[in-house]
């Protein structure tokens, strides 16, 4: 049986380098429910219509899940991304806010998840990555 650890938390990722996603791997000897992973795509002027997708990655690199939204964004636009469990659908394309819905997963720390934009350009940033998850230990039913 697995054991909550203290109150589920917000992790900060870096902001990564402009034209690229990020990554996020859990550490330790912990499990990780992965609730909401929340960012800011700023997009630079011109360039084809982006759209964000969310991959949770196995031991082996290969995504066992891609999450993403119908709706883009296109260049020159600020718009806030939700991938979130319990959440409905919402946004449209080139809106100021978009969510998409993913299920709650377990992951340990030989899963990953990736965050990629289809169409990104050199220019483009992603700012102000935030993770909500619940950390769980390890132990089995007989700990």
């Amino acid at each position: 049986m697995y054991e909550l650890i203290g109150q589920p938390r917000i992790i900060r990722v870096a902001d990564p380098d402009a034209g690229q996603g990020f990554a996020h791997a859990p550490g330790g000897a912990y499990l990780e429910r992965l609730e909401a992973v929340s960012f800011q795509l700023v997009t630079a002027a011109g360039g084809g219509n982006r759209a964000p997708v969310l991959a949770l990655l196995g031991f082996d690199g290969v995504p066992f899940l891609e999450a993403g939204s119908p709706f883009t964004q296109a260049g020159a636009l600020t718009g806030q991304w939700t991938f979130a469990a319990g959440i409905t659908e919402y946004g449209a394309n080139g809106a100021a806010r978009q969510g998409v819905p993913i299920p709650a997963l377990l992951l340990d720390n030989t899963m990953s998840l990736e965050l990629d934009v289809g169409a990104i350009a050199a220019g483009d940033r992603i700012h102000n990555v935030r993770l909500y998850v619940a950390q769980y230990s390890t132990g089995g039913p007989d700990e």
